[in-house]
């Protein structure tokens, strides 16, 4: 037996749990809510899309689509993720960081930037298609560059470099940078006014007439799918001050330096392991060793549908962490080399000594049309494997099936301490014997991989190994001796 069959024997019980699939569901469906905007002053995404900030105070009631949802939080995974390499940058100051317009003159505008380098705000956006020049941003995208502008004249320092970067959705996330420097601070500063006094003055009037198009019209946007908007007979919002008050140009140098602190960052003095590493040890050492791997790329929507799980976590005051929990799991020790590819939340069991317990959780997206009344070994495994690495007695998986009405199914997993150190034992075990074979580069001590998970490339295992090694040092290149 490999690992993977030692493991699923571990004894451990998994019940499925409805009430916090209830939770999870209710708080899942809030991302269908268009947010709800104050009355008493604008946030800045208001102000470079007026007439979105105006139709969502004037139709409350209008639900947002499944494809912008899983947009909006596709990019946000993808910008949490970039958050990891941009924070290691030697010019790093904060990120998230609100900015209010009552302090340069700007009353009731609230704004909350991305990152600042030094004294440069860094504004990142995800795009479905590469964008690689200048005018590019000017045509297709001024929203994004209008936001970083008004961030500029909101900061009390007046700095006039600034840099947007924008990501592709697709892998490899492709990055292009471009560097703004702001020529006129008074036109911007006048534009942001005049804008701000056309959307106080359409919401007075209740007529949107003179906000212009939405910038999301052509794209794709709510109310206009719900055919309550009037944006398909008024005028796009012009670029013409935009354009006069900035140079934009794109930097390649600011590129490489964040290509390379990206890449510098995606690896890690420390080998880290996933269950599945384990789990097929020889399709380890073939890509680790040889660089021999099946080419694999995440679906984005599956990115985005995880973004929305792991929100609705917070979302939810039952489920949600205290700023308490959060300092214990701060000071937890783990001493497994495991990627960590969990969440935590708060559950309750009344049936317990302790009714709220700190457990990790496993988010997985399945594209069955039902939702099993079992979960499957390999979940149940990776499962096993995640209170192993977080030295959890009790785990949850998670899991929401899009093709069945975005059901959430929620199983609890629980295994007693006995079992969890045998499973540690396992674990470690299974690591060092991994460890030695990559060093002595013997990839016949190691299990065959499992029948359903072998990579595409292998042909009978596990005598193929070798040979697949074999093959690949026949197609490098000879060199002359």
């Amino acid at each position: 037996m490999g690992l993977y069959e030692d493991i699923i024997s571990l004894k451990a019980s998994v019940s499925s749990d409805g009430t916090v699939s209830g939770i999870l569901s209710a708080a899942y469906r809030k991302r269908y809510l268009v947010d709800q905007r104050p009355s008493d002053y604008y946030y800045l995404t208001d102000i470079v899309n007026p007439a979105q900030a105006y139709w969502t105070r004037k139709r409350k009631e209008i639900k947002r689509s499944q494809k912008i949802a899983n947009k909006l939080s596709l990019g946000n995974k993808l910008q949490n993720i970039a958050y990891f390499w941009l924070r290691k940058h030697p010019d790093y100051v904060d990120e998230e960081t609100t900015l209010d317009g009552i302090y340069t003159g700007i009353p009731g505008v609230i704004a909350k930037y991305d990152i600042r380098f030094g004294n440069s705000i860094i504004e990142f956006k995800t795009k479905d298609e590469r964008v690689m020049d200048p005018e590019t941003v000017f045509t297709k995208y001024p929203q994004d560059l209008e936001q970083i502008c008004f961030y500029a004249v909101m900061h009390p320092f007046k700095h006039n470099i600034h840099y947007l970067i924008f990501q592709e959705t697709k892998a490899p996330f492709p990055i292009t940078v471009f560097k703004i420097e702001i020529t006129d601070f008074g036109k911007i500063t006048n534009l942001l006014k005049q804008r701000k006094r056309a959307l106080d003055e359409a919401i007075k009037t209740s007529n949107p007439d003179k906000l212009g198009k939405c910038r999301y019209f052509t794209p794709g946007c709510d109310f206009k799918d719900a055919g309550v908007c009037s944006c398909g007979a008024v005028e796009d919002i012009s670029t013409a001050v935009l354009r006069s008050s900035i140079n934009l140009v794109r930097d390649t140098d600011k590129e490489a330096e964040l290509n390379t602190l990206r890449e510098k960052n995606k690896t890690t003095d420390n080998i880290l392991f996933r269950p599945f590493d384990l789990f097929k040890p020889r399709a380890w050492i073939l890509d680790k060793n040889h660089g021999i791997a099946d080419e694999y790329s995440r679906d984005p929507t599956e990115l985005a549908y995880l973004d929305a799980m792991q929100k609705s976590i917070g979302r939810s005051d039952q489920l949600a962490l205290t700023t308490s929990d959060i300092d214990q799991i701060k000071n937890m020790k783990f001493d497994l080399p495991m990627f960590k590819t969990w969440q935590w939340a708060a559950i309750l069991d009344s049936r317990s000594e302790n009714p709220r317990k700190i457990v990790p959780v496993m988010l997985r997206v399945s594209n069955k049309k039902d939702v099993p009344r079992y979960i499957n070994s390999a979940y149940k495994a990776q499962m096993l494997c995640t209170c192993i690495a977080t030295n959890s007695e009790t785990g949850a998986l998670v899991t929401l099936y899009p093709n069945a009405g975005e059901a959430i199914s929620v199983n609890i997993l629980k295994i007693d301490s006995e079992n969890l150190k045998a499973g540690k034992r396992l674990i470690k075990s299974a690591i060092d014997k991994l460890k030695t074979a990559s060093e002595t580069n013997n990839i016949k001590d190691l299990d065959p991989c499992l029948d359903w998970a072998r990579p595409k490339f292998c042909g009978e295992c596990p005598e193929s190994c070798e040979k697949i090694v074999q093959d690949k040092k026949d197609q490098q290149p000879k060199t002359d001796s």
